[in-house]
């Protein structure tokens, strides 16, 4: 018997199997089942990309290359002028240019390029604060110097747009419709509509209480383009302040260096529905950034002109006096030849005479860059850099790196204060920097003239050693030599100040390219083809319904199948039973039985969570399969509750003795017990029965029975080993049909 069950068994795919990640199965059976569903969300899906499509704007793109470049940088001192004088000069203020020349910020200069007010004069310049569009509702094409007529705001309610924001925006649309020689103009200013208007040629004007809005013929038409316009056309035109049109295009704009490496190098692309207004976008921003840069020159140039004139003013009052020395000197001494007083004098007082003298100069220039820096005008504004090289020398000596450093950032502060204002947190934390490496500069400055006095001092005392073994030269030849050489360094300095000042002068007249355009615009067009939306559509309208349905699935809450079973559960599943032809089922109800149960386990209870489950009729079916097999079987109906005399006394005619007695006569006079009880719905009454049974068939209803009431059967430790079955599956139903084809 045992190898016949065995055998039985084998012949049944009941084991249960690993479940995968992702049921295809299950899947494909969720189509079959609502294929219509998914035709549908097909088709509308498809039938919206379509529309999508018509109103979909055209977008292209254009890109370029700028490189950023700077002037050359500027040579220091006049070559009238001594070695000294020359290295020393270079100290000045009028070597702010170099900053100019030296490599840019890339991320400062990609800033500026997309800052809004640079943006905003490339709007003005191109009129593109008026828009031009033809077509219908479904879909406007723009047009870009193609248009019939050119529309324009005057000047003064154009400003006034910008300054009304962001509290107030402003905006006028204008359809202008020319039938023959009439031109139908229908206005809408801040949304209210005025009368329309009619002219009979144009130049025309219209006025609104926003403003005067002038339509005059385009132009820059050609012939044929104008001989299109003849029989007439029908354009709209909107007008928004330049700061918004500034902002949309910013949106579309993008300036990045094409890789980390770059040093120079910037790509810039810009979206828009029209590539010619694209490509004039991006020549028109890179001319304004040009005379940006001409801007920041001809203001850096300016300071230095102010610099020299300045000195060139002191200098020419101290050589005045130092002349008027020299010849008073001269005259009160009856002095003509001074070369011959001084033909005593030695190649060793010469040498210390030299040094002293290129010391002095240095000590003078110093001073005019203390006084330049000492300026709290000056605070944001380049100072020298100062370099100097010894008369013979080859080794130069660099100035200070905090100089260096201030220049960079009052560069950067320039640069930025033209895209923010004065209060922007990046611009505040610049000037916190500038002050507190301008106290840095002031001590550097002031231990370096000590330095300086040092060093003079002591060459003054070998100089005066020097001559006091010429005890013999006369007094005078040393007051004449003190008073040439003041005078000789005024001099040197005057000259190389005229000299910078022609420099400047030069420099005025020259235009600078911050930056130039390197490359041909590169045209695309980032609109999806119609029928790369159209695939998308499919398989979204695909993946749509697919997706509610197989969540629906996973939240739902009653069991359907054996695999939701078997998901819910993990107790033994007996068996599959189909309300109809469902002998094969019972029978595999039977051999999965008594597989499953143990030796000496005779008595069975049938127990289910509602009325109409099915457990009375499995009971009757199990009992007649068992005795077919030769095994003796009795059903015994505990379900009092179908009995209205014993309904209120159920549960004490349960626990009494009689029942007990009887489960266990039968119980002796059988092989296997079969026990009906009520639905546990309503009644407590499986416990009391419970305690009769071995084991216990917990029948689950098909489209019925919750799986919650499954998770806690497997939990109630009142019901003996509980095992499953599925029941009442409808074979009449697509799914069951599908499932078990």
């Amino acid at each position: 018997m045992n190898k016949m069950i065995e055998n039985e068994m084998n012949s049944m795919e009941f084991q249960e199997e690993e479940a995968p990640l992702f049921d295809f199965k299950q899947l494909w059976m969720l189509f079959v089942l609502n294929w219509r569903w998914f035709i549908a969300s097909v088709v509308a899906c498809v039938m919206i990309a379509y529309i999508y499509s018509l109103f979909q704007p055209n977008d292209d793109v254009v890109s370029n290359k700028i490189q950023i470049m700077g002037n050359s940088k500027q040579s220091g001192g006049a070559a009238a002028a001594s070695k000294a004088v020359s290295g020393a000069l270079n100290a000045l203020p009028v070597s702010l240019g170099s900053s100019i020349g030296a490599p840019s910020d890339l991320e400062t200069e990609q800033e500026l390029l997309m800052s809004k007010p640079l943006i905003r004069k490339v709007v003005k310049d191109l009129g593109l604060y008026a828009e031009y569009r033809v077509g219908n509702w479904m879909r406007t094409n723009v047009l870009y110097k193609t248009q019939p007529v050119e529309v324009t705001l005057d000047p003064a309610h154009l400003k006034w747009f910008d300054d009304q924001l962001p509290l107030v925006y402003h905006e006028i649309d204008l359809t202008i419709q020319k039938t023959g020689s009439d031109y139908r103009v229908d206005v809408e200013a801040d949304g209210n509509e005025l009368p329309t208007q009619t002219f009979n040629s144009i130049p025309a004007e219209v006025k609104t209480d926003i403003g005067t809005v002038t339509i005059a013929p385009n132009p820059l038409l050609n012939a044929d383009q104008a001989k299109a316009y003849e029989d007439g056309f029908k354009l709209m035109v909107n007008i928004i302040p330049p700061k918004t049109r500034a902002l949309m295009i910013g949106w579309n704009l993008t300036v990045e260096p094409p890789s980390r490496k770059s040093a120079n190098l910037l790509d810039i692309t810009l979206h828009d529905e029209n590539y010619l207004r694209a490509i004039d976008i991006i020549n028109s921003l890179v001319d304004h950034y040009n005379k940006y840069g001409n801007e920041q020159k001809d203001e850096s140039v300016r300071q230095n002109e102010e610099f020299v004139n300045s000195r060139l003013a002191k200098l020419d009052a101290e050589l005045g006096t130092s002349d008027a020395n020299w010849e008073n000197y001269k005259r009160g001494h009856e002095i003509l030849d001074p070369d011959a007083a001084a033909s005593e004098a030695t190649e060793k007082k010469n040498e210390y005479e030299e040094q002293i003298k290129e010391i002095d100069l240095d000590i003078l220039l110093h001073d005019y860059q203390s006084d330049y820096i000492n300026n709290p005008a000056n605070l944001y504004k380049i100072i020298p850099t100062e370099t100097s090289k010894t008369e013979g020398g080859d080794n130069e000596q660099k100035g200070d790196p905090n100089i260096d450093r201030h220049n960079d950032l009052v560069t950067q502060r320039n640069d930025l204060l033209k895209s923010v204002s004065e209060k922007a947190p990046q611009v505040q934390i610049l000037n916190d920097k500038i002050k507190e490496l301008h106290t840095t500069i002031q001590t550097s400055l002031a231990r370096k003239r000590h330095s300086m006095i040092i060093k003079r001092n002591a060459k003054e005392r070998e100089y005066n050693k020097a001559m006091g073994r010429f005890s013999a030269a006369p007094k005078m030849e040393r007051e004449m030599t003190d008073i040439a050489r003041q005078r000789e360094i005024k001099q040197s300095v005057y000259l190389a100040m005229l000299q910078k000042r022609e420099e400047i002068a030069m420099d005025m007249d020259k235009n600078t390219m911050k930056g130039q355009l390197i490359d041909d615009p590169m045209i695309g067009n980032s609109n999806r083809p119609l029928y790369i939306l159209v695939l998308g559509a499919v398989l979204l309208g695909l993946i749509l319904p697919m997706g509610i349905l197989y969540l629906l699935q996973m939240f739902k809450s009653r069991i359907d199948t054996k695999q939701e079973l078997e998901e819910t559960s993990k107790l033994p599943i007996l068996s599959e039973v189909f309300l109809t032809n469902n002998d094969d089922a019972i029978r595999a109800l039977r051999t999965n039985l008594l597989y499953n149960l143990k030796e000496g386990q005779k008595v069975v209870m049938l127990a289910s969570h509602s009325k109409g489950d099915g457990k009375t009729y499995l009971a009757q079916r199990l009992v007649d399969s068992l005795t077919q097999i030769g095994k003796k079987a009795q059903y015994l109906n505990l379900n009092l509750r179908e009995d209205r005399a014993k309904t209120a006394q159920a549960a004490d005619l349960l626990a009494g003795a009689d029942v007990a007695k009887q489960i266990e006569s039968l119980k002796a006079a059988n092989d296997y017990l079969i026990l009906d009880t009520p639905e546990m719905a309503k009644y407590a009454d499986v416990y009391q029965v419970a305690q009769f049974a071995d084991a216990t068939i917990f029948v689950v209803k098909a489209e019925s029975t919750d799986k919650s009431v499954v998770k806690a059967i497997a939990k109630d430790a009142r019901i003996p080993s509980p095992m499953l079955v599925l029941n009442a599956i409808d074979m009449s139903k697509k799914k069951y049909q599908y499932l078990y084809k």
